[in-house]
Order: C-alpha cells, then sequence, then structure tokens
C-alpha cells in the first residue's frame, strides 16, 4: 500500500511553473505505513517467486514502481486478470490496483521504490533473502525504459457489457486547480445530482 503522510507540510502551489505533478507537497511517503527511514521489509527464499499486490492508498501522489534487478509480471490490473505482461516499472495512481509477480533470482537485498511522478521523492520497501540484512538502496531510479502502457493490457475474461437494456451517461469531468474543486457534469460533490442506475 503507497500512501502520503496524512498531514501535507505545505499547502498547494497556486501557480505551477511545469507540468502538475506534485504541487502538494507531503512530509513523507510510506510502504505499508512504514517510511523510508525504516523500511517496509520481506523475506522470500532465493528462487521464490512473490505476488505484490499493490495499491495506490494515497490523495493525489502517483507512483513509478520498481524493484532493482527485477522485472515485473503484471497479472491483475483493479482485480480482473490480465494476460502476463513482464515490463520494469508501472505507474499507479490514487485508488489503483496491480498485481505483480516477481522471482527473485538470487541471494540478495533488493529495494521497492515507488517514486513520485515528480521524480522527486519516494516510498522505499526492501525484499531480501535469509541471512542478507535488507539494505535499502535509497538512490531514485530514473525512469525505465521498459515501462507499462495501457495499450500492452489484454483481459483474459471478455470486458463487454451483457445482452439487454442499456443505457448510456455522458459525464464530463472538470474542476478549478486554483480552488482545488472537481466536477461531473459542472457539479461537484455533495452538490450533485445522483446518476441513477
Amino acid at each position: 500500500v503507497f500512501e502520503e503522510l496524512k498531514k501535507p507540510s505545505s499547502a498547494p502551489a497556486t501557480a505551477p511553473s511545469g507540468p502538475d505533478l506534485a504541487d502538494v507537497q507531503y512530509a513523507s511517503y510510506l510502504v505499508n505505513g512504514k517510511s523510508a527511514g525504516d523500511p517496509w521489509t520481506l523475506q522470500v527464499e532465493p528462487g521464490e517467486s512473490v505476488r505484490l499486490r499493490v495499491t495506490g492508498a494515497g490523495a493525489s501522489t502517483y507512483f513509478r514502481v520498481s524493484v532493482d534487478e527485477h522485472p515485473l509480471e503484471i497479472t491483475h490490473v483493479n482485480g480482473p486478470a490480465v494476460e502476463p505482461v513482464a515490463v520494469d516499472e508501472f505507474l499507479i495512481g490514487p485508488g489503483e490496483g496491480y498485481d505483480a509477480r516477481i522471482r527473485i533470482k538470487k541471494p540478495g537485498s533488493y529495494t521497492l521504490h515507488a517514486v513520485t511522478q515528480a521524480g522527486d521523492a519516494q516510498a522505499l520497501g526492501v525484499i531480501h533473502t535469509p541471512g542478507v540484512k535488507p539494505s535499502p538502496n535509497t538512490s531514485i531510479p530514473k525512469p525505465a525504459k521498459r515501462a507499462l502502457k495501457l495499450d500492452m493490457l489484454r483481459a483474459i475474461a471478455p470486458t463487454t457489457l451483457p445482452a439487454g437494456k442499456r443505457r448510456d451517461l455522458r459525464i464530463v469531468l472538470g474542476g478549478d486547480m486554483k480552488n482545488y474543486v472537481w466536477t461531473m457534469n459542472g457539479q461537484d460533490f455533495p452538490k450533485a445530482d445522483p446518476l441513477l442506475i
């Protein structure tokens, strides 16, 4: 579970100069409730396969996820299974979930990186084998060339709607960055008409 430390260290910037990737600065980023100073750890046997169920539990941060020296095989996205695809990193946003399988190749200590999309901070975890001290690699990895792209994903089960009565709903998303107000069809919660299904 990747998330921000609950209390932001500063208010949102009023006029971002570049891409709006990290206009809310947080005091720390966490993996399973643990900061990079005291990282979450997992001990596994050499040759063992591990399934990481990754949840983006933060309020506003997107993370680039990777494990040192190991490819990630994406097997599920937001619940449903997909045809497995091997990548070196994937991007996860708030409310998203990915299952990634890795096989620990040899004895050692391998850092799980969750780097903010802006690339200025990260949350850390350490996967290590018995007899090897968990040693976090605190350097921030550069974006991987073999990153997951949405068009690489293929569902295993059909995703089409079943036959029967159908109704389409038009939803226009909008917002106001200055005031942090987000809208659906011009209305913001809780002063919004429900979408009845």
